[in-house]
């Protein structure tokens, strides 16, 4: 089994990961909207409500901004399908997914060498 500390590593990425798949449910929502599909007929995302308040801050002077942000469900839903398209496709390409992709990515690199490391232990204490 896996250490303590190669468990934490793998928990940390999972919390972090609830960050992504938000972002990625924003984006689904919006693009079928988009396309005339009705995402209360989506069981995933039924009822699926954001609202950039509730968002930890993320500081977009720090990074490239596109300009393209999301605001609130009901807000973001009322534009006009070309802005929605854009805003949609924002969300998965741009500096705050690739923060919370780092935030994920990270702890299961640290996860990897720590089994490495042990794995690597084990088999010089054998030989």
């Amino acid at each position: 089994g896996a250490t303590k500390e190669e468990q934490l590593k793998v928990a940390e990425a999972q919390y972090y990961g609830e960050d992504m798949i938000r972002l990625e449910m924003i984006s689904m929502v919006m693009t079928m909207k988009v396309f005339d599909m009705d995402p209360s007929e989506a069981k995933e995302v039924e009822g699926f409500h954001w609202d950039v308040r509730e968002d930890e801050h993320f500081e977009w002077t720090l990074v490239h901004d596109n300009g393209y942000h999301y605001k609130n469900r009901e807000h973001d839903l009322a534009l006009p399908k070309d802005q929605l398209h854009k805003i949609a496709r924002s969300i998965l390409f741009d500096a705050k997914f690739d923060y919370e992709k780092e935030h994920v990515v990270q702890p299961l690199h640290d996860f990897e060498l720590l089994l490495h490391s042990r794995t690597q232990k084990d088999v010089d204490e054998a030989t």
